[in-house]
């Protein structure tokens, strides 16, 4: 009974003990929240106010001079938010076809444009940098044709107005000159009227050359 009697006492001091320990002992620290991720910026006004059918001229600049020729643009928006521009014309009297895309990034939050045309061959991708209040708008970014380092490049949407706007993918130098190699120039079709790159919509090998989010892999599509 007494080797009992003093186990049990022994037991019951370590019980104080610990009861003690846990009572002095400072709370583990949380783990701090984890940033939130940043909102998903807006689309500007401007951009989206262009939805619709249009017609007008593209112009092409090449090493010996320059083409134009006329251009159609069918821009719609999209069930994730983004808008897609698809375009076509002619250079030097051959047919061409592109896509644009305009997306406000998920994980970044910062608006987007990619495009392709079948008249560079080669994607471009960019991000906005001016003010998206503004009617001017300019994407920094990077044109990557194969098998050569990405060059500087921006492209600038300018809406002159409701019914005009003009699109321009520009090279740039290091004392940061502008070199133009594409304009549309386009205007608003009437009501009820289609443009004819709305066809190339949902092109499957303009698509994949612009990417489809959240999947924004730049593929170059195959030429003869």
């Amino acid at each position: 009974m007494h080797k009992f009697a003093r186990a049990t006492a022994c037991a019951a001091s370590l019980l104080v003990l610990a009861g003690h320990a846990a009572a002095t002992e400072p709370p583990v620290p949380s783990s701090p929240p984890a940033d939130p991720a940043p909102a998903p910026q807006k689309l500007p006004a401007a951009l989206v106010a262009l939805q619709g059918e249009w017609d007008g001229a593209v112009m092409l600049k090449h090493a010996d001079g320059a083409s134009s020729s006329i251009a159609s643009m069918s821009i719609r928006s999209q069930p994730d938010g983004s808008i897609l521009a698809a375009f076509d014309g002619f250079e030097r009297g051959e047919p061409f076809e592109g896509l644009i895309r305009l997306r406000s990034n998920p994980k970044s939050g910062v608006v987007e444009m990619r495009s392709f045309t079948t008249a560079l061959n080669a994607p471009a991708e960019s991000s906005l940098e001016s003010d998206p209040a503004s009617n001017s708008l300019a994407f920094g970014g990077t044109l990557a044709p194969a098998g050569v380092k990405p060059l500087p490049m921006q492209h600038l949407v300018r809406v002159l107005d409701r019914d005009h706007v003009v699109i321009e993918w520009a090279l740039l130098s290091p004392d940061g000159s502008r070199s133009v190699m594409m304009t549309l120039d386009l205007s608003r079709l009437p009501q009820g009227r289609q443009a004819s790159a709305s066809e190339l919509m949902q092109s499957p090998v303009l698509l994949a050359a612009v990417g489809a989010p959240p999947d924004i892999t730049v593929a170059v599509p195959p030429t003869d």
